[in-house]
This record gives C-alpha cells, sequence and structure tokens, in this order.
C-alpha cells in the first residue's frame, strides 16, 4: 500500500514539474512548431490597361481572347484604334501630350520604326529576366530580328506571330498548260523557267506566271539594308542590290509578264484568275477571299537564293509593345508574356496565324480551325529561316518612302539596273538629310 502511494506522488510530480516546463510566462503551452499566421490573401486590383492598335476588331478577339481575359481577371482592356502608320502616330502623339498613354501597342514592321524614332517604346528585357522568360521557345532568328530594331540590343516588342512570304499558285492554270506545280525548296532559277512555261495568251485570255506583293523588296531574302547605319549614307547601289534587283528584273521582262505595280497584284491573282504564282502573305490573312474566289489554289516555299539555300524572307511580325509611359509595366509585360505561351500561340495556330515559338506541335496545327488552309501545304509557312533584318537605322522610314518607287521604275522598264539604283540612292541621301535636319 505504501509502495502505490510512493508512486502515485511520483507520478504527480513528474507531471507538476512536465507542465511547468512547457508553460509561457502567460500560462499558455508552448509548442515546438512555429505557429503559423493565416494571412488573407488579396485578389489583384481591378486596372485597365490601354491597348493601342491598327487591327480590326476581329484581329483583336483573336489576340485578346476569352482565354486571356480570364487568367487576367482583374484586367479591363481598353482599346484605342487608329488608321494608317501616319494616323497611328498622330494620335498616339496626341494621347501622350493629353496624359491619356497607353500601356501596350500592338506593331508590326510598317510601324514599329515610327514608334521608335519617337522613344516610346519600353525595353523588355527586364522584364524578361525578372519572369524567366525562356528565349529558346522562340524560333531561331525571332529575338536578333527584334533586336536589330534597337541600336542598344533592346527588345522593343515582343513578336506573337509571324506573315512569312510564301508562292501561292493557282493549280488550274498549270493543268491548263500541262505543266508541272512549283515545289517546295526551288531556287529563282527554277522558278523563273516555270514562269516561263505559264506566261502565254489563251482565248483572249492573258495569263501572268509570277508576281509579288508590293512590299515584296522590303524583306529581301538577302538582308539588305537601305542606309548604312554608321555613315547614314544610302547603300542602294551595292552589289547586293544590284543582285537582287536583276533576279525579279528578268521575271518582268517575260513578254506577257510586264511589270504591274499596285494593290491589284491580289485582284489579279483572286478575282482575274489570270496569274500562276504571286509571292505574297496572303494565305495568312486573304484566306475568306481565296476561297470566296473559287480557286484551286495552294502554296510552296520562297525560291531562295542558290548561294542562300533555304533562306525565306526577313521575319515580317505582328507583335506587343509596353509603352514607356504606362503606369502598370508589369502588368503589361505580363500579358505580353502569356501572348507567347503556348495555350495562346495554339489559339493563334488554330485560327490560322503562324506561331512565333518553336514548337512542331503547335506549328504544324496552324490552320485547324480555318477550313481555307485544310489540305493546303501549310508547313510552307514555317519551313524556311528567317533572313537578318538589317541594323537599326532611325530615319529608315525616310529612307523606304523613296527606295520603292526607285525600285518600282526599274521593274516596270523605266531605267535601267544602274540608273535606277543610283537615282534611288540620290533620292535616300536627299530624304535622310531632310530629315535629320528638322
Amino acid at each position: 500500500m505504501k509502495t502505490f502511494k510512493w508512486v502515485m506522488l511520483l507520478l504527480s510530480v513528474v507531471l507538476v514539474l512536465s507542465a511547468c516546463s512547457n508553460s509561457s510566462g502567460e500560462g499558455e503551452v508552448a509548442s515546438d512548431k512555429p505557429v503559423l499566421e493565416k494571412k488573407e490573401v488579396k485578389p489583384p486590383e481591378p486596372i485597365t490597361l490601354k491597348v493601342f492598335t491598327n487591327n480590326p476588331q476581329a484581329k483583336l478577339d483573336v489576340y485578346f481572347s476569352d482565354e486571356l481575359k480570364k487568367k487576367f481577371p482583374n484586367v479591363t482592356f481598353q482599346f484605342e484604334m487608329s488608321g494608317s502608320p501616319k494616323e497611328y502616330l498622330q494620335k498616339l502623339q496626341q494621347d501622350i501630350a493629353a496624359n491619356d498613354p497607353p500601356d501596350l501597342l500592338t506593331l508590326n514592321n510598317g510601324i514599329i520604326d515610327f514608334v521608335i524614332q519617337n522613344d516610346i517604346l519600353q525595353d523588355l528585357t527586364p522584364f524578361m529576366t525578372k519572369e524567366k522568360v525562356d528565349v529558346n521557345r522562340l524560333r531561331p532568328g525571332v529575338l536578333d530580328s527584334v533586336k536589330a530594331y534597337s541600336t542598344k540590343n533592346e527588345v522593343l516588342a515582343m513578336p506573337m506571330l509571324t506573315g512569312p512570304i510564301v508562292i501561292i499558285y493557282n493549280k488550274n492554270i498549270f493543268d491548263k498548260f500541262g505543266v508541272a506545280y512549283p515545289k517546295d525548296d526551288m531556287t529563282w532559277d527554277q522558278m523563273y523557267d516555270l514562269a516561263r512555261k505559264v506566261t502565254r495568251t489563251d482565248n483572249g485570255v492573258a495569263y501572268r506566271g509570277f508576281d509579288y506583293m508590293g512590299s515584296f523588296w522590303l524583306f529581301n531574302q538577302l538582308g539588305l539594308p537601305l542606309v548604312d547605319a554608321k555613315t547614314g549614307k544610302s547603300v542602294l547601289t551595292s552589289d547586293g542590290w544590284m543582285k537582287w534587283v536583276k533576279n525579279f528584273d528578268r521575271f518582268f521582262q517575260i513578254p506577257g509578264n510586264e511589270f504591274m505595280p499596285g494593290p491589284t497584284v491580289n485582284d489579279r491573282f483572286i478575282k482575274d484568275k489570270n496569274t500562276a504564282m504571286l509571292a505574297t502573305s496572303a494565305p495568312l490573312w486573304d484566306g475568306g477571299q481565296l476561297d470566296s474566289g473559287g480557286i484551286n489554289w495552294d502554296m510552296v516555299t520562297l525560291p531562295a537564293f542558290a548561294d542562300h539555300p533555304g533562306v525565306g524572307a526577313q521575319l515580317i511580325f505582328e507583335g506587343v509593345g509596353v509603352a514607356k509611359t504606362s503606369k502598370y509595366k508589369d502588368q503589361a509585360f505580363q500579358v505580353v508574356n502569356y501572348l507567347i505561351s503556348n495555350e495562346s500561340q495554339q489559339s493563334l495556330a488554330n485560327n490560322g496565324y503562324i506561331p512565333i515559338i518553336n514548337d512542331k506541335a503547335i506549328l504544324s496545327s496552324s490552320g485547324k480551325a480555318n477550313p481555307f488552309l485544310k489540305g493546303k501545304n501549310t508547313q510552307a509557312m514555317y519551313k524556311m529561316k528567317f533572313a537578318p533584318i538589317p541594323p537599326f537605322f532611325e530615319y529608315n522610314p525616310q529612307a523606304r518612302a523613296v527606295a520603292g518607287p526607285a525600285i518600282d521604275g526599274i521593274m516596270a522598264g523605266n531605267a535601267d539596273a544602274v540608273t535606277g539604283l543610283r537615282t534611288g540612292a540620290e533620292q535616300i541621301d536627299k530624304a535622310v538629310s531632310t530629315a535629320q535636319s528638322k
């Protein structure tokens, strides 16, 4: 009995000591594990991102899709629309002066130079580093092409899709004359021989063998600049430009295939149905027109210069930039980053656009949701490498404005190649000098 009492007394002492050793100063039981406070996670504050664009609403609905809006439920997108590059820039300057600047800008090759001249775009490099953007996901040559628009190796815009130039051809014309269809990976010499075979008149209808879209020279496969960025002088008389001009001048010297400039080049292919082959990016944007024209058409890769095998045109892109004046640069870049995500790129591919990322599965699915590309040789749109974009020169827009008519004049036979290029170079130097003096 005494033993039992001693045991009970000992247990009581142990329990008391144990309680004392685990007691806080206020008599609360302490734990070896830290107490985690439950913090209330606040949803992101609602913001409005103003998007400056010259795209029609149909394109904006694809780019800024429902999926994107679900990804950023706190963001309201306000679209400010404009027209031509000149109108785009004027309206943009007006908005900035009125303290109503954009946050995001949709950009393409025809607009970005004008915007850069006005020092509006934010370098995206720091944001890409912060968000750990894997640039290796982009197709080879894309990032270098974009950086060519900056003298400081900056990324002033992020492409989200590209419009590679291909050859679209009218099968009915080839069938009519018993000539084999064009093929991928042809050279320009082979294309020239083919164009000669299908340039002819039949039953009063004049069929043209080859034509190209008006800005074709601007995206030349040799990566030729109009102006030396270091000297500010035109290089239109260079051996490279002479080679390019002579290559295409011969096409328009084929009897019956004379040069006919203007926007009607697409009409001749689609409505008149008298052009056998056309170098254009039209399949990407004008599929509905091609279908409505009732043309039995397909596409092949752009022919290459023999000493530049596998090299296509320079990068033609549609992209997005962030304005320096934006109050929401981080949020704006997150939208930009989403536009090159697999989810967004797949959506663009399904709608017939050519993605900018190097994902074979997504690239090969281009046009799934667009019936006009069903059964077409869509690999032609992404098979070739991008030609390098020349180093950025601030007054490229002014140089382009006079270079185009000079090159068109040679193709139309108004001047020989030597005279036409020399005159064009003189006009470029004058235009640049005038712009620099303002």
